[in-house]
């Protein structure tokens, strides 16, 4: 099964986490993160895309977003940062469970040096 699609997860804790397999396009690369949850319905979810590592641009267009158009700038993004060969797969899966796009924006972002930093003691 393609990994684009559902498949049960051995171990269903909500999370996104990073993996070394890498997809590369030319000379990108697109990182794997793979989202691990339980489904209302009991059902364990683990699902990878991959994705490049945002940009200076891609920060600017979520801050320009703001607060009120925050979700769909984060969606936006992530297609955006897909690789081209999950897009159609990626769009599915955010049209079924829209809450993913928050939790993989925030690992993408986070991989990105996003609240990497903290104010010393």
């Amino acid at each position: 099964m393609p990994k684009d699609e559902f498949t049960p997860a051995a171990d269903a804790t909500a999370q996104v986490s990073q993996t070394a397999d890498c997809k590369t396009l030319g000379d990108v690369r697109f990182y794997p993160y793979t989202a691990v949850f339980t489904a209302a319905d009991g059902e364990e979810i683990e699902v990878t895309h991959h994705f490049k590592e945002p940009g200076r641009s891609h920060i600017i267009q979520l801050a320009k977003a703001g607060v009120t158009k925050g979700y769909d700038a984060q969606h936006n993004l992530l297609r955006q940062l897909v690789h081209p060969d999950e897009k159609a797969g990626l769009e599915d899966l955010l049209g079924r469970k829209p809450l993913l796009v928050v939790a993989f924006s925030d690992e993408v972002f986070k991989k990105a040096g996003a609240g990497a930093v903290f104010a010393g003691k």
